[in-house]
């Protein structure tokens, strides 16, 4: 059996801090990727003594430079896929999916680091909130794999009973606050995570597929009504009270997309205050210089690589 293994960090066995969750916080981070690694070596271990043939791992936490994990901390050496290719293995590849550190939805108030893929936005779909559990599942889903085994915090496995009542759920720690949270001792989580995915295993049989309704009404909300000012300029956006933006979308993809555009248009609109700020100090200002020389010199000293309309050329 092919297994992908998705995976998040905030949910890992021992972080218990947010710093450990940002290479802006070298020390911190570095710890952080470990506990994550443990985990899905944990799993790793489960998953193959439950008979899995074939593993894929999903790096769903980093994007660009930083990664959440080194694939070389792996136990067995599997195949990691990060970046935008992220979704291949999810959808044209596994037979069957586990989450591995992933958390609770944005507003869960009793779970660790809570969000939907950013502190300033939550996700409705389909007239109900959702969090990244169900947007990865249902990527999983609409491809026809089932999510068997969840693992995070209480919140998140409480969520995961909702969302997807087949799949086991793995509790490895308990937060009473966002930001509080008393861990299991690193071995117990580990050998929790490792009997789950075993036990997953043993009833992959059971598994349904998540597939939400097409076409699906997707609201995306916003933590303060600019960031929705924003994200008007999406086609097709409604405009649906103070902070927040609504979208009929005719199928799952396309309702992940536009809410992808949405919380990229409000990371746009969180960095302008910084980068106002940033243009007033001279460095900033010759490097703004440079670049703006790097394109202008092209395109005022080089041949066009472009052709215009020839019939509009001859109208002298």
């Amino acid at each position: 059996m092919k297994v992908v293994i998705a995976t998040d960090m905030e949910g890992a066995a021992g972080i218990d801090r947010v710093e450990q969750c940002f290479p802006s916080y070298p020390e911190a981070f570095q710890a952080g990727r470990r506990q994550l690694a443990e985990d899905i070596n944990a799993c790793i271990r489960g998953l193959r003594r439950g008979g899995a043939k074939e593993i894929k791992v999903v790096e769903g936490h980093a994007w660009g430079d930083f990664h959440a994990f080194e694939s070389g901390d792996l136990d067995g050496h599997p195949e990691v896929v990060r970046g935008r290719r992220s979704r291949e293995p999810m959808q044209s590849w596994a037979e069957k999916a586990v989450f591995v550190g992933y958390h609770a939805m944005a507003g869960t108030p009793d779970g660790f680091l809570s969000h939907t893929t950013m502190g300033s936005v939550a996700l409705s779909a389909g007239g109900e909130p959702v969090g990244e559990m169900v947007m990865a599942a249902a990527t999983c889903g609409s491809a026809g794999v089932p999510v068997l085994m969840v693992t995070g915090d209480h919140a998140t496995v409480r969520e995961a009973r909702y969302f997807l009542p087949w799949a086991v759920g793995v509790e490895v720690k308990r937060a009473s606050t966002i930001s509080k949270v008393a861990l299991m001792p690193r071995d117990d989580a580990s050998r929790a995570i490792e009997t789950g995915a075993a036990a997953a295993m043993a009833k992959a049989q059971d598994g349904v597929p998540l597939r939400l309704p097409e076409p699906l009404e997707i609201e995306v909300q916003f933590r303060a009504p600019e960031f929705a000012d924003a994200s008007m300029i999406l086609p097709m956006a409604r405009r649906q009270g103070d902070r927040a933006i609504g979208f009929t979308a005719p199928t799952f993809a396309e309702g992940m997309r536009f809410f992808a555009s949405a919380v990229q248009l409000t990371t746009q609109a969180r960095q302008r205050p910084l980068w106002s700020k940033l243009q007033t100090l001279p460095e900033v200002q010759q490097m703004s210089h440079e670049f703006l020389e790097s394109f202008l010199r092209p395109w005022l000293e080089q041949p066009s690589p472009f052709v215009a309309n020839p019939k509009a050329l001859s109208k002298e």
